[in-house]
C-alpha cells in the first residue's frame, strides 16, 4: 500500500474519505458517498501522523517474497560460481 500513494493521499483519505472514492471496488454506498467514516474529529494530529507513517511503510506481499527469495538464493548462487 505504501508505495502506491503519497502521504497527502493517505491523510486526506482518513480525514475526508469522500474526497477520492475508487469506483467499482465496493467502497461507496448506493448514493455514491464513501462507506468509510471520517476520523477528522476523533484523532489527534500525532495519531494521524503515526497512521500515515504506518500506511506508507506497508509493502505489497509479493515484494517481500521477492526480497526473501533473493536473500535465500543469492548465497547459494555465489557458491555455485566458485
Amino acid at each position: 500500500m505504501g508505495p502506491l500513494h503519497e502521504v497527502d493521499y493517505f491523510a486526506e483519505s482518513v480525514l475526508n474519505p469522500g474526497a477520492v472514492i475508487e469506483r467499482g471496488k465496493g467502497y461507496q454506498t448506493v448514493d455514491g458517498s464513501s462507506k468509510m467514516p471520517s476520523f477528522n474529529d476523533s484523532m489527534t494530529a500525532q495519531e494521524l501522523i503515526d497512521l500515515v507513517a504506518y500506511l506508507r511503510a506497508l509493502q505489497p506481499p509479493q515484494v517481500t517474497r521477492v526480497i526473501e527469495a533473493t536473500v535465500m538464493v543469492a548465497p547459494r548462487a555465489e557458491r555455485l560460481r566458485r
